[in-house]
């Protein structure tokens, strides 16, 4: 029987790299002056970027404020028609980006090659100068990098517990997720550290599964030390979820041992001196360690490009200068170690890889390749008197992004529908016996039950009878590589939606948003969108599609989500909670005023998670008690699930509701709601064990034929019980069509809490709407709420750092020195405008952090304003400041 062939995991990624090409040299005969014009470069064209986005003069503006604005100083500069890379260093950049940054001055996101540039890449030299380099790796300090304070992220990790009750009873609260996704479609070029101006990017909305998130990326002609985007630490952390940078050594792509060099500088004792590079940078733009990616000789035998024992000593250098460290911040970083092929065995296994070994015994964390299964790591574990928690610092890895016959082989038929027990639990026969070999396994993976029903792989669950304790249940953490494939199939419907056309709209973007939130759901909650104890997948590798397949995964639903417990940062030691779910995209923004009342900014289509909130616990729990409790959920006879939604908006870019499904512009569609019956609709998950008094809100979107008694704020306690709140509902003053209100619930409890979520009582009629939910907050107590007070002697002021003026635009970085400023607060951001002739505000950008770039503004602009939306959501707190340029 054919065997699958085994992918590469650096084949896979092929797919994401986009090779630069060369600038232009300048060379002159008569001065023999070699290298680049850095001044002559061309406009930059976002059309790639921004695609339908024409300008500001297209959003729509809203009222300025006509008192509180506090007028700030500024800097005066003397504007340059482009920002000089000869005089000053961003760090290294590819040729391509040197061209989009001299011309724009915009901040890049950081990656690295160990060699940096060349000075000729920059400048014009003289001949001996051509080669000379700058930039190198082992150089970097934050100081000498223009861009690294763009590139670094406010928010740390936030502190997260299991949820107090499991949603299922097989979740496993050891188990880990480690999620490899190409988050970046480029390496290069990228500037999502600042935001863009269009609706679709790829993105993660899942955390409460994901543990670990790599945001993998790497190129040899683009950089293969690739630090986290700034914005994508912002939201793992927010959501409590550890985010790692990738270095790249990726001998199958080009990788030569001149790439490496400076890599492997070493100082005056021996020592690496890439090791202290690697931590200082981790530390100080705010991730968590680093994803060592370590098949530096690709195929090719081990030294063709490096000793893979030369990497190891690096890991371990690494490891222990992280240890050795008196900085609680450089203590906190971890290393995870992978390795081509590599997997951990015990002798009895017969294949010993000590180059694994070697990665394991050095790093925090080992990813075991493709192929390799529970049954062997458990001997491995066993010969190596490993205890149990260490066991779960070891990760089996499924490659999500795989092809057959040419097409995505998890594509919609097939997502949510594996089985991924193979992972973490012994693989069993059909007689749940252990198999006495490999072989058989695989033979067992590709045997094509002919009814439908026949399970040829089995696994055994940890409250099974069997008496051997060491097949049962989760025995290591698990992995998913190219875990991205639900935006990939997204974009696939979007393509066919644009047919011969392709032109990227803002509907189409709205669509391939929601259509990919949907699929990621399905990836970790199962084609059901909704976990239970009786959810069944197909424990398949990749194989060709037929009818024979297509009756095996009828009917199926299995999500990561049925491995792992969700884990919350809603826990005692967070006195204060808020979410509006952003997801950090949109087509318009929702922002607030002072009076709680609301502006609408429309034709601003875009995406900055820099500014994304906590995602909902579940996706999604929904019951209906009529004569009894029964499961809703994607797939019921009358199907209600959950869905991200961009048309319908509280605040920010997105709320999230409850419909029957999406058309082609993304737009959720309304659910018939059977009468007289009362759903509950579980939000949050939470681990609230003190008694102490919490008030909690909640803001939805609700038809105007309900009143007070139809819906409620209720929990869930620690024994599983569901208690409905006393509830008061406040109608908000906030613009809604002729069929819809935003209401605001609030109620209070001294209950211990697991679940947080809406009680949504019918009437006496069927009834087709939709319920959204803008926002969820919780307080525990009063000082929480306390905002920063201004120092009287302290004067917020604006640096202004760059300023080009080109063909009638101007373009600038600037800096704001807020007197309030808070390291500590994570929910507070900045929106920028400036006023137009019409003395209206036309929105630019915004940010949780306190720089900021802006482009393409008219020169006539001469008036900045900058509102500071505070963190409790007490709108009597809004701060607005102005300045001029």
């Amino acid at each position: 029987m054919a065997k699958i062939k085994k992918k590469n995991l650096t084949i896979l990624f092929l797919s994401t790299i986009v090779t630069s090409s060369m600038s232009t040299y300048v060379f002159s005969c008569v001065d023999k002056v070699f290298g680049t014009d850095i001044s002559s470069f061309a406009n930059y064209d976002w059309i790639k970027e921004e695609p339908y986005f024409k300008g500001y003069e297209e959003v729509s503006p809203i009222k300025a404020p006509v008192q509180n604005v506090q007028k700030i100083e500024s800097n005066t500069i003397l504007p340059n028609s482009y920002f000089d890379l000869s005089t000053q260093s961003t760090a290294f950049k590819t040729k391509l980006e040197i061209k989009k940054q001299a011309t724009t001055g915009v901040p890049l996101n950081s990656k690295f090659l160990p060699n940096g540039n060349y000075v000729s890449d920059f400048k014009k030299v003289k001949r001996e100068d051509f080669y000379n380099e700058t930039n190198k790796l082992v150089d970097w300090t934050s100081l000498a990098d223009l861009d690294a304070k763009y590139n670094k992220s406010k928010i740390k990790l936030q502190d997260t517990e299991k949820t107090m009750l499991a949603w299922t009873k097989y979740q496993d609260p050891q188990t880990k997720e480690l999620n490899m996704s190409t988050i970046m479609e480029s390496t290069s070029l990228s500037n999502s550290n600042i935001g863009n101006k269009r609706v679709y990017e790829r993105s993660f909305n899942n955390y409460q599964y994901n543990d670990i998130l790599v945001s993998w990326a790497g190129a040899i002609d683009e950089g293969i030390i690739v630090p986290p985007a700034k914005n994508q630490v912002e939201k793992a952390h927010l959501n409590g979820t550890k985010i790692l940078g990738n270095i790249f050594l990726d001998g199958y792509h080009g990788l030569t041992k001149q790439n490496l060099k400076g890599f492997l500088d070493k100082d005056d004792m021996g020592k690496y001196k890439v090791t202290s590079v690697l931590i200082e940078m981790a530390v100080y733009l705010g991730f968590d360690g680093w994803f060592w990616n370590n098949e530096p000789n690709g195929a090719s035998p081990n030294s063709t490009v490096v000793d893979t024992k030369i990497t190891t000593e690096i890991m371990k250098q690494l490891k222990d200068e992280i240890k050795l460290s008196s900085n609680s911040q450089v203590q906190k970083l971890e290393v995870y170690g992978y390795k081509n092929y590599g997997r951990l065995s015990a002798k009895e296994d017969g294949r010993v890889d000590l180059e694994a070994e070697d990665i394991y015994n050095n790093t925090d964390y080992f990813i075991q390749d493709f192929w390799n299964f529970s049954d062997g790591l458990q001997n491995y574990f066993e010969e190596n008197n490993i205890s149990e928690n260490d066991r779960f610092k070891v990760f089996n890895m499924y490659n999500a992004g795989a092809w057959v016959d040419s097409k995505i082989w998890l594509d919609k038929n097939k997502i949510g529908k594996r089985d991924l027990r193979d992972l973490n639990y012994i693989p069993l026969d059909q007689n749940g016996e252990p198999f006495t070999n490999t072989y058989l396994m695989e033979e067992a993976y590709l045997a094509q039950p002919k009814d439908g029903k026949l399970e040829t792989i089995t696994f055994k669950e940890k409250d099974d009878e069997s008496t051997n304790e060491k097949i049962k249940g989760s025995k290591n953490s698990i992995s998913f590589f190219a875990a991205h494939v639900p935006y990939d199939i997204a974009s696939q419907e979007m393509d066919e939606i644009a047919g011969n056309n392709k032109t990227k709209n803002v509907d189409l973007d709205v669509y391939g948003m929601v259509a990919a939130n949907n699929y990621d759901d399905m990836m970790y909650t199962g084609a059901n969108k909704a976990l239970s104890d009786l959810d069944k997948g197909v424990a398949a590798y990749p194989h060709s599609w037929n009818q024979d397949w297509s009756k095996i995964y009828k009917d199926k639903s299995y999500g990561i989500g049925n491995l792992i417990q969700e884990k919350t940062v809603l826990i005692d030691s967070n006195n204060f909670f808020k979410t509006n779910f952003s997801t950090g995209q949109g087509k318009k923004f929702v922002t607030a005023n002072i009076g709680k009342n609301f502006s609408t900014i429309e034709n601003y289509p875009w995406s900055n998670t820099n500014i994304a909130d906590v995602q909902p616990t579940y996706k999604w729990d929904l019951t209906k008690k009529s004569s009894e409790e029964v499961v809703i959920n994607a797939n019921s006879k009358n199907p209600i699930t959950g869905f991200y939604d961009y048309k319908n908006v509280y605040l920010k870019g997105n709320s999230i509701s409850l419909g029957s499904g999406y058309n082609q512009k993304g737009e959720i569609q309304e659910s018939t709601w059977d009468a007289n019956s009362e759903y509950t609709w579980n939000i949050m998950g939470s681990n609230y064990k003190e008694t102490s008094e919490k008030n909690i809100s909640a803001v939805l979107r609700v038809p105007k034929s309900f009143d007070q008694k139809n819906t409620s704020i209720h929990i869930i306690d620690n024994n599983g019980k569901k208690i409905t709140l006393d509830t008061s509902v406040e109608k908000l003053s906030y613009e809604s069509d002729a069929n819809y209100n935003w209401i605001e619930l609030v109620a209070k409890t001294n209950s211990q809490i697991a679940k947080i979520g809406i009680t949504i009582k019918t009437n006496s009629e069927d009834q087709k709407f939709l319920i959204s939910c803008g926002e969820i907050k919780v307080t525990k107590n009063e000082g929480s709420k306390i905002k920063k007070e201004n120092n009287a002697e302290d004067k917020s002021s604006i640096k202004i750092e760059s300023l080009i003026k080109k063909n009638n635009k101007t373009s600038l970085r600037f800096s704001f020195n807020d007197s309030s400023y808070d390291e500590n607060d994570k929910y507070a951001y900045y929106e920028i405008y400036y006023k137009n002739l019409d003395n209206k505000l036309v929105r630019l950008t915004e940010n949780i952090t306190n720089n900021f770039y802006i482009k393409d503004l008219n020169n006539n602009t001469s008036s900045i304003y900058i509102k500071k939306i505070p963190n409790n959501t007490s709108y009597e707190d809004i701060s607005w400041f102005q300045f001029s340029i």
